[in-house]
């Protein structure tokens, strides 16, 4: 698919699919995360791929996806992998906003290419998932 194409036909997913995404098609998207551009070429994102059912439950109960909540609620509807972006703050301590936006962007479209809808999330209880993890 042609990348103009995908950015219009792209569209943001709050109801998923409960199939399941093979560890190839994440890693391809990890991939395509760590080769967007980076302020100063300093590189100072990581990423944590989460696919393990209880451990996706546990993010789920402190992330908010907006007007569709309710609906989401149901364990059907759920994502069923979440791709963490982390920012090591030895690299870079501020500016790295780009670097997530960019880093993120290149997720999206390679995750529409693969048939694969997402919502990018930035409203999640942080601190709780600390725990978690």
């Amino acid at each position: 698919m042609e990348v103009y194409k995908a950015i219009l036909k792209r569209r943001t997913i709050r109801i998923f699919k409960n199939k399941k995404i093979s560890k190839k098609t994440l890693e391809k998207l990890v991939n395509a995360a760590r080769l967007s551009p980076s302020a100063r070429n300093l590189q100072p994102l990581e990423y944590l791929v989460v696919n393990d059912p209880k451990l996706c439950d546990l993010i789920f109960e402190n992330v908010y996806f907006g007007g569709e909540v309710e609906k989401l609620r149901k364990k059907e509807n759920r994502p069923v992998a979440y791709i963490l972006v982390l920012v090591n703050k030895k690299i870079r301590n501020s500016g790295f906003e780009h670097d997530v936006g960019l880093a993120v962007g290149n997720i999206v479209l390679a995750a529409f290419e693969k048939g694969i809808g997402c919502c990018i999330l930035r409203a999640i209880e942080r601190e709780k998932n600390k725990e978690d993890f």
